[in-house]
């Protein structure tokens, strides 16, 4: 139950994604990172997780109080205070410091991990409160950017234009998991608790015989944003920025290519609202992992393969392997039943459907 409490605590489950951006800055202008860059980037990266993740509970306290799928968080459940957690969360801000200058980073690296840390407090302590959620989305998205960005210049001290690829995706990505689908999976609580978010300003609400009811104008945006990301992550292929060979090139291309076709395909359930309140969370889930597969296929040739065994195995532990362990160790296993359609990230979403008459 310990361990399980302090992988809820942190989040253990997204570590993977929050290591995998720095990890790949750092790639795109170092072929092969020392050890000694490597711990620095992951356990600043770590910092910044535990710092984004904590901080954020402890800001929407109030509301995962009301929130049923929350409530085996150790914040909620009183495991800890909350000043604790605050001052774990504080606590990783002069962490990251401290490791950028053992690393010898510059002025741009401390600029890099300084604005991450502070677009992300502002994104807690203004998300879902302002009167235009995209404006603090875009702060969010700029923070996890910005960490890759911290990756390049703290090895190195410069980027390359491979890194501003990165940087992109990540914008672009975050602006999707967090406008959209995190938009989509909280709304019923959103909605009753008033909150203001990217989905609600745009006009999506619980459907009349479908999941949601979701305008054009949302619609509009997810394809924009799903446009984008094809863009991000074809634009090197088509430039072969990555200097790959015609078999590498012609292999990533087609696996890109595939990943990518099977992404736009996931997300006509969402954009549209129909089918199920199940089936709708799922495809968003799995355009999630689809399109971070797709980053890492994209330098999977390219990266050392030290450093991409790194980043695959960092990804699948923390995401797959212990994603339905730790639940079970906090007790969330019951929620999580398929055949009993109570999966707990979309139980608030089966309550969208209307009763039958």
């Amino acid at each position: 139950m310990l361990i399980g409490a302090i992988c809820l605590f942190v989040r253990f489950h997204t570590l993977g994604f929050s290591l995998t951006l720095p990890l790949l800055g750092a790639a795109t202008v170092v072929a092969r990172p020392t050890p000694r860059e490597l711990a620095g980037v992951v356990t600043a990266a770590i910092a910044f997780h535990i710092f984004a993740y904590v901080l954020n509970d402890v800001v929407d306290l109030p509301v995962d109080r009301t929130e049923p799928q929350r409530a085996t968080y150790p914040l909620v459940k009183g495991t800890i205070g909350r000043w604790q957690a605050l001052g774990i969360a504080l606590a990783q801000l002069p962490l990251a410091l401290a490791v950028t200058a053992y690393l010898g980073g510059g002025a741009p690296a401390f600029a890099a991990i300084g604005s991450s840390f502070a677009l992300m407090a502002l994104y807690n302590l203004c998300g879902k409160r302002t009167r235009w959620p995209p404006l603090t989305d875009a702060a969010q998205a700029t923070a996890w950017g910005a960490l890759a960005l911290y990756g390049a210049l703290v090895v190195a001290g410069q980027t390359s234009r491979l890194t501003g690829v990165i940087v992109a995706f990540v914008v672009v990505f975050i602006l999707m998991i967090n406008g959209v689908h995190a938009s989509l999976r909280d709304l019923p609580n959103d909605l009753a608790r008033d909150m203001r978010t990217t989905a609600i300003l745009a006009g999506v609400r619980p459907g009349n015989g479908i999941a949601l009811y979701v305008p054009r104008r949302f619609s509009a945006y997810m394809w924009t944003l799903q446009a984008l990301l094809t863009v991000v992550v074809m634009l090197p292929l088509v430039g072969n920025w990555l200097d790959y060979s015609p078999p590498a090139w012609a292999l990533t291309a087609g696996v890109v290519l595939i990943l990518n076709v099977a992404s736009w395909l996931m997300l006509r359930g969402p954009a549209s609202g129909a089918g199920s309140s199940l089936g709708i969370y799922l495809a968003c889930l799995s355009h999630t992992y689809l399109w971070l597969v797709t980053l890492v296929a994209l330098f999977a040739l390219y990266v050392d393969g030290t450093l991409i065994a790194l980043i695959v195995v960092a990804g699948t532990v923390t995401s797959g392997w212990t994603t339905g362990w730790v639940y079970r160790r906090a007790g969330w296993w019951q929620h999580f039943s398929l055949h009993r359609l109570r999966w707990s990230p979309i139980a608030p979403l089966h309550r969208l459907r209307r009763p039958r008459d």
